[in-house]
């Protein structure tokens, strides 16, 4: 398995054995991804560096954000929690008893 950037290991300590998992397929060229990635570097920094920063990204019934204003409002939450919260890449809060930390 590659390595990973997350060091909580909550969701891989939870796996279900090797043998139970499906036959993952990337034969596809459209399907090579890097066995590392930063989704937000690729799918909004890379689109507002090309001039799409103000294209519409999310349209719902009450409102349409830009890409720029989606990444404006990601960096912010992920500000919160990491530097006000203390979280770590791969935290698992919501899946873990938060009482055992």
């Amino acid at each position: 398995m590659t390595p990973s950037a997350h060091l909580d290991s909550f969701a891989r300590d939870n796996l279900p054995a090797r043998e139970q998992w499906p036959d993952f397929l990337f034969g596809l060229p459209e399907l090579k991804y890097p066995d590392r990635m930063n989704c937000v570097s690729e799918l909004l920094d890379r689109g507002i560096a090309s001039g799409d920063g103000d294209r519409p990204c999310l349209i719902t019934a009450g409102e349409t954000v830009s890409y720029a204003q989606l990444a404006e409002r990601v960096n912010r939450i992920a500000n919160v929690l990491t530097r006000d919260l203390g979280f770590v890449p791969g935290h698992a809060c919501c899946c873990a008893d938060r009482t055992a930390r």
